[in-house]
């Protein structure tokens, strides 16, 4: 009886029913009807539209202000993520923050400690009775168009789940295909790849830059989560909009929030000081090695002085490349001689400080491979 006291039943109802009798419509409707382009079309659209406002909208926005965004993208994000049915942003985006609060310890919502069932869906299912953090609402309460949303969440998230979907249907006489495919199908596969974010994305993987809680990084999982596989980044550097940091990184909600910014709808994109970062990974690297068995030893000692070389040859870098953006616009002003002459000096500096960061950066990476090839033997 006690278990069945903490059993959330809405949720539970909704989410079986929706599951099984959604499924089995979908396939149903497939294995008599066939695949539609227009249909698959429409569900991808559906299937782009909500996934992205939970990870750019609910996620990065609302819960981490990592950019600020115009009201019109708001809006746009509001009612997708709504269609999502994830919850209204209000208190989505405060089971995150808590969840970023408290990671992997009993306040965590979905505490991954509590086995991937639980932090995948099981939270959801069942009823939280765990400390209240109202500090984690207040600025979202002062949103009006986040009050808006969590005032009339099942209305909004009905419409644009499935009666717009089923609308856009019915233009191509496929009303109840669309239903199917680009609301209750397409609303499954969403769940499951965000709620990868909370399961796997704290199971498999890299730690690469922290090894305080369990999240990881997984170019693989990236490719499902709309990009924010790179999970063990992002815990440690929240308030950055990117998840994957390099060109190559798979993170289509990164590239879709840098693209609003050159249409002036997201503005002051936040982005973690490279140094930052780039010491957060060596001392990780350092981690791993002294946990191997290099603890208190010459090696380590030696790695210490290589991760304080790259540090000051990285600055050095740094500091120059300021100085040269600074006297190109001094240059624009003045267009001098000894302006000219300036700007080739650190040109040239520029280029030399590179090289010795590089330089470096790649015997740090080596004797760090080094030792740890030496360990496996």
């Amino acid at each position: 009886m006690s278990f069945l006291k903490k059993v959330n039943w809405f949720n539970t109802i909704f989410m079986t029913i929706f599951h099984l009798v959604g499924g089995f419509l979908v396939i149903n409707y497939i294995i008599n009807f066939g695949w539609d382009f227009k249909l698959l079309l429409l569900g991808l659209v559906f299937y782009l539209l909500t996934g992205f406002s939970i990870t750019a909208g609910y996620h990065r926005l609302f819960s981490h202000k990592s950019y600020e965004a115009h009201p019109v993208l708001q809006f746009f994000y509001l009612v997708f993520g709504a269609a999502a049915f994830e919850n209204s942003a209000l208190n989505w985006c405060y089971d995150h923050r808590v969840h970023h609060r408290y990671v992997d310890k009993k306040e965590d919502p979905y505490n991954i400690n509590k086995g991937f069932w639980y932090a995948h869906l099981g939270w959801i299912l069942t009823k939280s009775k765990g400390k209240e953090f109202p500090q984690y609402k207040r600025d979202m309460q002062q949103n009006k168009l986040i009050m808006w949303q969590h005032k009339y969440y099942i209305p909004i998230a009905v419409l644009f789940s499935f009666i717009l979907p089923m609308l856009i249907g019915g233009l191509f006489g496929k009303a109840i295909g669309a239903l199917l495919i680009a609301g209750l199908g397409r609303l499954i596969v969403v769940h499951h790849a965000t709620f990868f974010i909370n399961s796997l994305c704290h199971m498999w993987g890299k730690q690469t830059y922290t090894d305080e809680n369990t999240a990881k990084d997984n170019f693989f999982l990236a490719l499902f989560t709309y990009g924010e596989g790179y999970h063990n980044f992002h815990h440690l550097f929240h308030n950055d909009y990117r998840n994957g940091i390099r060109w190559f990184h798979f993170d289509p909600t990164k590239w879709l929030i840098k693209t609003t910014s050159y249409f002036g709808l997201a503005r002051k994109l936040s982005v973690t000081p490279k140094r930052k970062i780039l010491m957060a990974k060596m001392k990780m690297k350092q981690k791993l090695i002294c946990y191997k068995g290099y603890d208190k030893s010459v090696w380590t000692e030696q790695m210490e002085s290589m991760i304080y070389k790259v540090d000051q040859k990285f600055s050095h870098w740094m500091k120059l490349k300021e100085e040269y953006k600074e006297y190109c616009l001094v240059l624009k002003k003045e267009k001098t001689e000894l302006a000219q002459l300036k700007l080739q000096e650190i040109k040239r500096e520029l280029v030399e400080a590179k090289l010795n960061y590089k330089m470096a950066y790649r015997n740090w990476r080596g004797y760090s491979k080094f030792l740890l090839k030496c360990y496996s033997y």
